[in-house]
């Protein structure tokens, strides 16, 4: 690039006509200049004609002025200032352009609002926080939910003469399964199994899985165990 000398412009042109003007008289068609910055000529025929609502947010507007206005070898501090000027200028206008809304057709007052750039980023800016809110929400519940558990052995309510049982079930991986307070291994795959000694009588196994900081899953079995029959001779040998 041609090396320039910065200068300061003093006119009452605007900074969109003196881009513009200098551009033009250094012989660069608007592709061309866009090539050299690297802006869309989209974006610079914006600033040239003050359309800066075509323009996503003022980082960039700012941002484009001062490689547009640096590439044309003009004074960026200068560009920057007069933005500032020419800004409350252009706020000035779309706000007359709002009070007259209520003379316009209902749809073309929504469609002027839904398109405004200020409603665009604002309207991006709630997406934005409501999908990480949602995300974190989202996080927290899986954390404290508490895991999957499914015990295959034994059924509830299970009635039988044998004076142990066999607890088997699974969980997920990450999870840890106490069978009536006792903590038992639970596999790659979230299998877990615990031989029961078991009274006579009416013997309660509760099973409880849970993962760091989450609400605990239990399951409880209920398991009956009948009174052996002595056979016939032994209850003749009692007596």
């Amino acid at each position: 690039m041609a090396a320039f000398v910065q200068k300061k412009i003093v006119t009452q042109k605007t900074i969109g006509e003196s881009l513009k003007n200098v551009r033009e008289g250094m012989g660069y068609a608007l592709d061309e200049m866009a090539e050299r910055t690297n802006i869309r000529s989209f974006y610079l025929r914006a600033l040239e004609s003050a359309e800066y609502d075509k323009i996503p947010g003022e980082v960039y507007i700012k941002s484009f002025l001062r490689v547009y206005s640096k590439e044309l070898g003009l004074s960026t501090v200068d560009i920057i200032e007069r933005y500032e000027n020419e800004r409350v200028v252009w706020e000035g206008t779309m706000k007359s352009r709002m009070k007259k809304l209520p003379d316009m057709p209902w749809w073309k007052k929504w469609l002027f609002f839904i398109t405004h750039p200020r409603t665009i980023r604002i309207s991006i800016s709630v997406v934005i926080v409501a999908a990480v809110l949602g995300y974190v929400v989202y996080q927290l519940y899986a954390i404290i939910t508490p895991p999957a558990l499914s015990v295959t052995s034994p059924v509830n309510e299970l009635i039988t003469q044998e004076r142990f049982v066999t607890v088997q079930g699974t969980t997920e991986p990450n999870a840890f399964v106490l069978i009536n307070s006792e903590s038992i291994h639970v596999a790659e795959d979230g299998v877990f199994e615990k031989s029961i000694n078991l009274q006579e009588g009416l013997n309660l196994i509760r099973i409880e899985a849970a993962k760091k900081f989450s609400r605990v899953h239990v399951e409880l079995r209920h398991v009956l165990v009948e009174e052996i029959e002595k056979p016939l001779i032994d209850r003749v040998d009692d007596q």
